[in-house]
C-alpha cells in the first residue's frame, strides 16, 4: 500500500497523538509547578515578616529585662544611703528627720522602713540590725529580679519563635527552588524531539511534583497575612 504526502502512516499518527498528550501533560504540570513556586515564594516572604516582628518583640522584652535589672540594682544602691541615714536618725531619736526620710522614699521602701522601726531595734535585740536585713526588703529585691527574669524568659520565647520562622521561610525558599528546577525540566521537553526522552522527563517531573506537593502540604505550616 502506498502513501502520499497528504496522508500519514499509523505510526506517525500515533507519534503525533503521543506528542499532543505529552504537550497537554507538560502544560498541566507547568501550571501546577508555577502555582507552587508562587505559593512557596509567598509563604517564604510572609514567614520572613513574622521572623522580623518576633525578633522585634524579643529585643523589646530583652530591653525591658535589662531595664528592670538595672532599676532594681539602682534602687538597692540608693536604698543603702537611705538606710544608713535612717539608722543614724533612729539611733539619735530624731523623729522629725525620721518622718522626713519616710516621706521622701518610694512607698514600698517606706512601708519596710516603718515595719523596721516598729520592731523597736534600740530595745529589741531580736530585731533586724537594719531595714535591708528584713525579709520584706529581700522579697522586694527578689520580686524585681524575678520580674526581670520573667521578661528575659519571654524574650527567649520570642527569639526561639523568630528562629523557627526563619527556618520555615528558608524551607519554603528551598521548595520554590526545587519547583523551579521541575519547571525548567518541563519546559525543556517542548524542545526535545525524541518522544521517549520527553516521556521520561514528563513522568519524572510529574512524580517529583506530586512528591513535593505531598511533603509540602504534610509538613509545612501555613502563614496567612
Amino acid at each position: 500500500m502506498s502513501f502520499t504526502s497528504e496522508y500519514l502512516s499509523a505510526a506517525q499518527k500515533r507519534q503525533i497523538k503521543i506528542r499532543n498528550r505529552l504537550e497537554t501533560a507538560s502544560i498541566v504540570i507547568l501550571g501546577i509547578v508555577t502555582l507552587a513556586v508562587i505559593w512557596c515564594s509567598y509563604q517564604s516572604h510572609v514567614w520572613g515578616g513574622i521572623q522580623t516582628f518576633r525578633l522585634a518583640e524579643s529585643h523589646k522584652w530583652y530591653r525591658m529585662s535589662h531595664e528592670k535589672n538595672l532599676t532594681t540594682v539602682q534602687h538597692a544602691t540608693m536604698d543603702e544611703t537611705v538606710v544608713v541615714g535612717l539608722v543614724r536618725e533612729v539611733t539619735q531619736k530624731r523623729d522629725d528627720r525620721i518622718q522626713f526620710l519616710l516621706e521622701g522614699v518610694r512607698p514600698e521602701l517606706s512601708a519596710i522602713l516603718k515595719s523596721w522601726i516598729a520592731t523597736e531595734p534600740l530595745k529589741n535585740s531580736n530585731a533586724p540590725s537594719h531595714p535591708m536585713a528584713m525579709k520584706e526588703y529581700r522579697n522586694l529585691l527578689d520580686s524585681g529580679f524575678a520580674e526581670a527574669k520573667k521578661f528575659s524568659t519571654t524574650a527567649d520565647w520570642y527569639y526561639t519563635q523568630a528562629e523557627e520562622a526563619d527556618s520555615i521561610s528558608d524551607s519554603y525558599g528551598m521548595f520554590a527552588v526545587i519547583f523551579s528546577v521541575v519547571m525548567f525540566l518541563v519546559a525543556v521537553t517542548a524542545k526535545i524531539t525524541q518522544v521517549g526522552l520527553s516521556l521520561t522527563l514528563i513522568i519524572f517531573s510529574g512524580l517529583t511534583c506530586v512528591v513535593l506537593l505531598a511533603i509540602l502540604f504534610a509538613t509545612m505550616p501555613l502563614a496567612i497575612k
